[in-house]
């Protein structure tokens, strides 16, 4: 039952934009082994959330338009796309496809019974502050699970594009170019960058895509976006911190990237990430804004007045501009990619 890309932990919000846009269809179900074309359709309006107009999408690094689109849904990669499938553990959604990445055997029968052409790593364990009260938990998902499909997809011969973070670096120097020296402040950080640096040891052809604040529309979803919609609307208090900054990056835009990247010959590690480095405050504000909410319910503090678990760096975040010019594309400012955001939220009437 081969498969050209499998998605490991396809119930997050970057796993579900992949399974929206690539290959042209959702979610496959393993019950049903759809051959070309097969599964659920996805219509011009939902795929990759808007339908396409003559607008610039984002595609170049041309000026913005003063009208633009949502962000495309990926391009085809360089051979055409069979059938993507995806996993989940903790999450469980229909179609998807069962994988505790903790368990090597069932790491290597999965992958040696789909036999995908590239495998596309998202699962991890990303609650910062509960990877530093729980390290033995997060060490067994984000570097024990890490290494348990990297070997299962040198087995079978798959390129590997790992999902790792803006956390191994530190300090307040960010954003991050792609060649810094590591140098992780919390154990999420920690376990990511050595999650990295075994890689090489695992599987020849892979790539280390970095990211950082992810948001985008998901049902359901906790990343930080959806946060200030929900709790704005229920009308309760949000505490966020003023001295924290970073690149909002569109969960879509990174989708679209992360499908360029399944047949380029690109290894070692890139950058993808939104153009604005904002605080986590202003990021909130502005989509308040953006979702008509009253900003009063968004509380500024210091990072030292919120006394989180884990320790964060004050200016993190990552510079895409190599990978932007790489891929010939561009990512989304943060104001556009909350108006994308918005749409969705209409679309699903929330909003």
């Amino acid at each position: 039952m081969d498969c050209d890309v499998l998605i490991v932990g396809a119930s997050g919000l970057v796993g579900r934009e992949l399974l929206s846009g690539l290959g042209g269809y959702r979610l496959a179900s393993a019950k049903t082994k759809p051959g070309r074309g097969e599964g659920l359709p996805v219509s011009n309006e939902t795929e990759f959330g808007l339908a396409e107009t003559s607008a610039c999408s984002g595609d170049t690094l041309a000026e913005p338009a003063k009208s633009r689109s949502a962000p495309a849904a990926p391009q085809a990669a360089e051979e055409p796309l069979d059938r993507v499938l995806g996993t989940a553990n903790a999450n469980p959604a229909a179609g998807l496809l069962q994988l505790d990445i903790t368990d090597a055997a069932a790491a290597g029968e999965l992958l040696g019974r789909l036999r995908p052409r590239c495998v596309i790593h998202t699962a991890a364990l990303t609650d910062v502050n509960l990877c530093e009260v729980e390290a033995e938990r997060s060490r067994a998902i984000n570097v024990v699970g890490t290494v348990n499909v990297a070997r299962a997809a040198a087995a079978v011969g798959a390129r590997y594009l790992y999902f790792s973070s803006d956390y191994v670096f530190g300090g307040d120097h960010g954003p991050h170019p792609p060649g810094e020296a590591k140098a992780p402040m919390n154990v999420y950080g920690a376990h990511k960058a050595e999650a990295e640096e075994l890689l090489a040891d695992c599987v020849e052809n892979y790539l280390i895509i970095r990211g950082c604040n992810l948001y985008g529309y998901q049902e359901g979803g906790k990343n930080f976006a959806m946060a200030v919609f929900e709790l704005g609307r229920q009308g309760k208090s949000m505490r966020v911190a003023v001295d924290q900054w970073g690149n909002p990056t569109l969960a879509r835009d990174m989708a679209r990237a992360v499908s360029r990247l399944i047949d380029s010959s690109l290894r070692g590690a890139i950058h993808l990430a939104g153009p604005d480095h904002v605080s986590r405050y202003d990021w909130a504000r502005r989509a308040a804004r953006a979702f008509d909410l009253d900003e009063g319910f968004i509380t500024g503090l210091s990072s030292n007045e919120l006394s989180a678990v884990a320790p964060r760096p004050a200016h993190g975040g990552l510079d895409a501009g190599e990978a932007e010019r790489e891929l010939g594309m561009r990512f989304v400012g943060l104001d556009e990619g909350l108006a994308v955001m918005r749409a969705d939220l209409q679309r699903a009437g929330k909003l």
